[in-house]
């Protein structure tokens, strides 16, 4: 905790200073140091906090504890003036000698809220004033010529997401996500700088050029990755909707066994090692073409960039938690709760509360399981769905790799849970259970955003 014993002293040289009539009083108090704190860690005022200074870091304000209540100080901001000359040593006086007893003071800020009274003991020594404005600084030397930039914006987002062009250079701007899940624009220049942790749009100190969120495709663009902005629905791939429902799958996505994600043709790879089907790079599965199926590699990716960000930091923060702690389940994660007609996640756990930072929306889809019959060549008759569980609560997607030494029947996924605020990766599970499939582009996001297809996103704007 930082303390900052010359805010105080200049307090008490400024009540030194205070004069009645042609006297010149000298009055003696004690030095408070003023202390770091956060507002929520703020104490009560009372008798053992009385005369107590802090400074509150996360609203930048004094706090004064005064006649049972806090009291803030507001000064106005002064323009810092130019450096002085360096004196000449002076030479070293004689001892003082030791001064009374300092009495207990205390500042009541006045009604009108121009300054503070000081009272010590139950003598008014006198009245601090706030700051005056300081004078304007001098005009800055004026700036390069700026250059010709054309603008364009979505055909069917209308303002909501847009690409300026400057000569060679290219910028794209997107809206993101409040934490209630509505659009919230980057305010500032350049790649849209937010205030807000909570709202889209790319911060400066994330060092990157490449847009980020939903687009109008249905994909998104996070960090140099290009995601589907859904889990996987063909019912032509195989697969069930959760509890058989059908209704739930436009919800939710369909559920698929390992073999069926990886579009294996044959359930009894379920039971069996698919050897080196699956380990090639871009596996597609039942991915659409220019996709494929997730390696744990592509999660730690995605889980690594998102935890580099500042809106990471900011819940970290906020929850107390490691500077190296995984936040990045809770900012992919949609934000429809139970008790909602759309719910995709169970009731809120304490502070771990979904943001959708990026449109990525996972879904707490759950699993279920393919329940089979056969005889010792795994045959398979008449298998059915069943055994559904984890419905709103986890949302689980299936990888391209095996567990190997596992009798053949262990598959790797990824989760996100309610109530944690990460992503699980490299956990294994048996491969008849059936869970989501969420595709990855094959070509990086900055390969994709000089394809005709990401430019057919937009239209010159009028």
């Amino acid at each position: 905790m930082k303390r900052y014993a010359f805010a105080a002293l200049a307090l008490t040289a400024a009540f030194g200073l205070v004069a009645c009539g042609d006297e010149t009083t000298t009055n003696n108090y004690t030095t408070t140091e003023i202390e770091d704190i956060v507002s929520k860690k703020l104490p009560d005022c009372d008798k053992e906090t009385k005369g107590k200074i802090y400074f509150v870091t996360d609203k930048e304000e004094l706090q004064i504890c005064m006649d049972g209540e806090w009291i803030t100080t507001n000064g106005e901001d002064g323009v810092q003036g130019e450096p002085g000359g360096k004196g000449d040593p002076g030479e070293q006086g004689d001892p003082g000698k030791q001064g009374d007893p300092g009495k207990s003071c205390t500042a009541k800020m006045l009604k009108d809220s121009t300054g503070y009274k000081i009272v010590c003991g139950k003598d008014s020594v006198g009245v601090v004033l706030n700051g005056k404005k300081g004078e304007p600084g001098d005009p800055g030397k004026p700036g390069n010529p700026g250059e010709n930039c054309q603008m364009t914006a979505f055909k069917d987002k209308g303002d909501t997401a847009a690409m300026v062009i400057c000569k060679k250079d290219t910028v794209y701007l997107f809206n993101g996500k409040n934490a209630d899940g509505t659009t919230a624009g980057g305010n500032g220049s350049g790649t849209g700088t937010g205030t807000d942790p909570y709202q889209g749009g790319q911060s400066s100190d994330d060092q990157t050029t490449l847009s980020e969120g939903s687009m109008p495709n249905g994909l998104v663009i996070i960090g140099n990755q290009v995601w589907a902005g859904q889990n996987v629905n063909d019912a032509s791939k195989g697969g069930a909707c959760y509890n058989n429902d059908d209704e739930l799958c436009a919800t939710f996505g369909r559920l698929y066994t390992w073999a069926e994600a990886m579009a294996l043709d044959d359930t009894s790879y379920n039971h069996k090692s698919a050897g080196t089907k699956t380990t090639k790079k871009n596996y597609q599965g039942i991915c659409p073409d220019g996709f494929h199926i997730p390696t744990g590699t592509d999660w730690s990716n995605l889980s690594s960039y998102i935890n580099s960000l500042a809106v990471a930091d900011s819940i970290r923060e906020k929850n107390d938690l490691g500077n190296q702690e995984d936040v990045s389940g809770v900012l992919l994660r949609g934000t429809t709760y139970d008790g909602n007609d759309e719910a995709i996640w169970t009731a809120k756990s304490g502070t771990i509360t979904a943001i959708d930072h990026f449109g990525f929306m996972a879904v707490g889809a759950g699993r279920g399981e393919l329940i089979y019959t056969w005889n010792g060549d795994l045959e398979i008759d008449e298998p059915s769905y069943s055994n559904w569980d984890y419905n709103l609560t986890s949302a689980k997607f299936w990888t391209n790799l095996e567990q190997d030494g596992a009798e053949d029947d262990w598959a790797f996924e990824v989760h996100m849970d309610y109530d944690n605020f990460g992503i699980h990766i490299d956990w294994a599970d048996y491969k008849s259970y059936a869970k989501s499939v969420r595709c990855i582009m094959n070509m990086s996001a900055q390969d994709y955003m000089k394809t005709d297809e990401y430019k057919a996103l937009f239209t010159t704007a009028e």
